[in-house]
């Protein structure tokens, strides 16, 4: 929940060099789990996504935005490829 609050409390939990956080690998491994355990296929999951999201809109492609709203983040994703992981992007 905590995440869903604040994104940048993730900035411990990522790497950049994996490639491996998208929504199907992992929901793949839970339905994978779940017919190891039950010895069934994992029933169909209904989204209830909302109509209008919450909050402002913002860019995530302009930089300047990603740097002020998740700093963490930032500077792990935003860093020059050669630069040190502190010293962000220009």
């Amino acid at each position: 929940m905590a995440a869903v609050e604040n994104p940048d409390t993730l900035a411990g939990l990522t790497d950049p060099e994996r490639d491996d956080y998208e929504f199907e690998d992992l929901w793949g491994a839970s339905q994978h789990a779940y017919k190891e355990l039950t010895g069934e296929e994992m029933p169909p999951v209904e989204f209830c996504w909302p109509k209008k999201p919450r909050g402002r809109r913002w860019d995530f492609d302009d930089d300047k935005q990603v740097s002020r709203r998740l700093p963490k983040l930032a500077k792990i994703y935003l860093a020059e490829p050669d630069a040190p992981p502190d010293r962000p992007r220009e």
